[in-house]
């Protein structure tokens, strides 16, 4: 069964959703039509056959929009806008008026394109906020000190609001929850195999919870970022760095890593 590329973008980007929500909320329904496989890829059913649908549960690198003809430049400075707004002013000031102005796209030509703000909520993450890279430094604790100080770093950029206000509008806001479901797989899914292969080489016991390892990884991270713009504890880059050591230490320790030779 030969599939159009809207189908395609249509079908990834469904796929993408239905496993985050697979992830992140086991105890939901979703359509059996979706597989999660061993090595989180992704696959669905089409015309009887397994066809892949997305690598490490990435949406599609373009995402499914409103039909109307591509205009880079517009598009461009529409992502751009967006990601300005939210990071300074989260879901609440997240608005077509606002992104118009800073933009200098009329507001006739965002609504030609999307819908709602969170159809561009959603474009704006995939196309100008990657999830964590997939790291491979040669062992685990450099893999860990590396993961660590990435999140630090979107944290201390020029875009650290997107943090905060993400991990604020998420408990209140549904339309939010969705794209932080969509991105907190998709860094999931690549702790996994950064932990994954630290037991095949060894690194680590094979018995160790790999969900509680990174939950422990990630809430940590979070809760310091927290509490760093809350101004209770102040981050730069050079305790940045300490503190990756630090939890990349405890980490390993309490996943009961082998001592080094």
């Amino acid at each position: 069964m030969n599939l159009s590329p809207g189908q395609q973008r249509s079908g990834r980007q469904a796929a993408a959703q239905s496993a985050a929500l697979r992830i992140l909320h086991p105890s939901r329904k979703v359509s059996s039509r979706f597989f999660i496989t061993d090595d989180y890829r992704l696959k669905y059913a089409v015309g009887g056959s397994m066809q892949e649908a997305s690598e490490e549960l990435r949406v599609s690198d373009e995402p499914r929009r409103r039909g109307r003809p591509r205009d880079t430049n517009i598009e461009d400075k529409v992502f751009d806008a967006a990601i300005a707004i939210y990071s300074d002013a989260g879901w609440a000031g997240f608005n077509f008026d606002a992104i118009a102005k800073q933009s200098g796209v009329g507001k006739a030509a965002i609504y030609r394109r999307w819908a709602t703000r969170e159809d561009l909520l959603r474009e704006t993450f995939a196309l100008r906020w990657d999830p964590i890279a997939l790291i491979d430094e040669g062992s685990i604790e450099a893999d860990l000190i590396a993961m660590i100080k990435l999140m630090l770093d979107r944290f201390l950029g020029t875009r650290g609001g997107i943090v905060l206000n993400l991990h604020a509008d998420t408990r209140r806001y549904p339309e939010v929850r969705e794209v932080a479901f969509n991105l907190g797989a998709v860094t999931a899914s690549r702790q996994a195999k950064i932990f994954q292969r630290a037991i095949d080489r060894g690194e680590l016991p094979a018995g160790v919870d790999l969900q509680i390892l990174e939950m422990a990884l990630s809430g940590t991270v979070l809760n310091r970022i927290v509490r760093a713009g809350n101004g209770l504890m102040p981050l730069d880059n050079f305790n940045a760095d300490d503190f990756a050591k630090s939890l990349a230490t405890f980490l390993l320790t309490a996943a009961g890593a082998p001592a080094k030779s």
